[in-house]
Formats: C-alpha cells, sequence, structure tokens
C-alpha cells in the first residue's frame, strides 16, 4: 500500500465532515440528551440484558442479537460493582456483602438508569468513530485502480454519512457499529488485490461481531464469500471454509446462548420473526410492492447495471487468479 501524496487525495475534508457528524451527534444524545422517553427499546433491552447477565438470564434482545453492545453493559456494570465494592472496601466481610454491592448497584439502575444508557451511548459512539477514522485511513492511503482522485472523496462521503450508520441518529443502533464494520470489510475486499490468509482471518472475526450485532447481514454472506474467492491468494474453497468456520467461532463467543438456552434463543428469535411477518405480511410469496417501488427509481436503474459492471470485473479479474 502506498499512501498518495496529491491535494486531491488528502483524508482532511473527510475527518471534517466525519467530525461534525461526530461532534452533533455526541452532543445532542450525550451532552444534551432529551427526556428519558426518547430513549429506545433497543437501548433499554440491550443494558437490561447486559446487566442482568450478571444473574445468569438469558438475553433479551436475541433477535438481533446485539451481544457486542450487551457485552459492553456487561462490563461498565462489571466495572461499577468494583468500583462499589473498593469504596465500601471498609464494610465488606464476606462474600454475602459482595453480593450486596451487585443488588444496590442493579436497584441504582433501576432507580437512574438514564445515566448509565448515556454511557453506554458514548462507549458506541466512540467505537463507530474509531473504526470510520480506520476507514478512512485506509481509502486514503490504498492504492488501488477503482481509486482514483474522484472515486476517493466521493466514496468515502457516501460511507460516512450512510444511512446504514447513522440510523436512526441521534440515538445510533445496533446497525451504527455492525454497519460501520461491515464497510470496513467491504473495502477491503474490494480495494484490495490480493489478501493473505491472515488478513483473511481478521475479516472472518470482524464478520463475526458484526452477525453478533445485527444478524441481519447474514444475508450478505454469499458476497462476502465470493470476495473471499477472488481475493485468497491460494486455495480458494479452502479459505472460504475456514472463513466460514472462524465467522462461527466468533459468533458463538458473542453469543453463547445459542449453546447454552437454545430453546429461548429459538423462542426469541422464531417469534420475533414470526411478530414481525404477522405485522405486516405479504400478499404473494414475492414482494411485489417493494420491487415495484424499487424499479420505479430511475436511480436504481443505474445501480443495477454499475452492480453487473462490477460482477463482470471482478469475475474477470477472478478467473485471472484462479489460472494464475
Amino acid at each position: 500500500m502506498t499512501v498518495l501524496k496529491s491535494a486531491k487525495s488528502s483524508p482532511n475534508s473527510a475527518f471534517l465532515v466525519l467530525t461534525l457528524i461526530w461532534v452533533y451527534t455526541f452532543y445532542v444524545s450525550i451532552l444534551t440528551p432529551p427526556f428519558f422517553g426518547y430513549f429506545t427499546v433497543d437501548e433499554n433491552f440491550i443494558a437490561d440484558s447486559g446487566i442482568f447477565l450478571w444473574y445468569g438470564n438469558t438475553p433479551r434482545c436475541l433477535d438481533w442479537p446485539a451481544t457486542p453492545s450487551l457485552l459492553t453493559f456487561f462490563l461498565m456494570f462489571g466495572l461499577a460493582v468494583a468500583g462499589s465494592i473498593v469504596t465500601n472496601r471498609g464494610q465488606i466481610h464476606g462474600l454475602l456483602d459482595v453480593f450486596e454491592q451487585f443488588d444496590l448497584q442493579a436497584y441504582q439502575y433501576f432507580t437512574n438508569r438514564e445515566s448509565f444508557l448515556v454511557v453506554g451511548r458514548t462507549v458506541q459512539l466512540l467505537e463507530v468513530g474509531i473504526v470510520l477514522v480506520i476507514l478512512i485511513r485506509f481509502l486514503y492511503r490504498q492504492n488501488h485502480t477503482l481509486l482514483t482522485e474522484l472515486s476517493r472523496p466521493a466514496l468515502t462521503f457516501i460511507i460516512i454519512t450512510s444511512y446504514v450508520v447513522w440510523f436512526n441518529a441521534p440515538v445510533l443502533r445496533p446497525e451504527a457499529l455492525s454497519g460501520s464494520l461491515f464497510f470496513y470489510i467491504l473495502a477491503r475486499l474490494l480495494f484490495t488485490d490480493r489478501l493473505s490468509n491472515q488478513q483473511i482471518y481478521w475479516l472472518a472475526v470482524l464478520f463475526g461481531i458484526v452477525l453478533a450485532e445485527r444478524l441481519l447481514f447474514v444475508f450478505v454472506v454469499p458476497m462476502l464469500l465470493g470476495g473471499v474467492f477472488y481475493r485468497s491468494e491460494r486455495n480458494h474453497w479452502r479459505m472460504i471454509f475456514r472463513f466460514i468456520l472462524l465467522t462461527l467461532a466468533v459468533f458463538v463467543v458473542c453469543c453463547p446462548f445459542i449453546l447454552t438456552d437454545p430453546l429461548v434463543v429459538l423462542k426469541s428469535f422464531i417469534g420475533g420473526i414470526m411478530a414481525k411477518m404477522n405485522d405486516k405480511p405479504m400478499a404473494t410469496l414475492f414482494n411485489y410492492e417493494f420491487i415495484g417501488l424499487y424499479l420505479q427509481n430511475p436511480v436504481n436503474y443505474l445501480v443495477l447495471f454499475l452492480s453487473v459492471l462490477g460482477d463482470g470485473y471482478c469475475l474477470g479479474r477472478g478467473q485471472g487468479f484462479i489460472i494464475s
């Protein structure tokens, strides 16, 4: 990878746009958050699940599943309990006193959860900001034929202002972290001619975290597997198999409830899916209404055309990889 030196390739404008969005989101959701009723069901469920995981309760948000965010609240609560134990160490004379600190912190969360949720928002916003900074640095340092003086800033601007990342801002949903990580994975696959085995393993770890944060991204698995196949240096099928195994391993590590509480997971996941289906069931097997709305937008024809061109380009380069 080489760093492009021209003024047009400077990432300063991208960092400026990201900083403005990040500071605005930080101000309206953390420094001056709206009334408590504005906190979303997602935030409350994730925080509840993280805290009561200490009590052995299976998380309540398993149809997302948002477990990286859940584990953030899990660690935050553990640190709060540890701090309380240190502060009140003179009053602790046994194990029961330690357990009492857990209950006191849980009670404090129930009575004043807003401050706890705001800290969780801060952590998530920092995570998203760090991922996007790394992504910007990669796009501006990577030397690739598709990254031109025109496409580089345009692509960066589209990513850092994406609806996938800032969905429902200023209150970030689980899509914020998973979306920013997914964009980074996609950029690595698109703008790297060859991926070493270690790089593919790292992308598998990241994608496992993406799935654990938002299971909806499972629908893009075929696209990622195609990218791994064409970008791997050798043993294409073996690398796909290892990518799948490592992704599943990371997903299970983040969501061990799949093994410990399979019936609860099935009830939560399938129940959530059925509820969403029954909320507005489709009249036909295929959602022709959505397809019709999609085709009504002329821009989508351009997107389809460019997608076909991109697939043809990748397939052509992939054949070259295989032959070589």
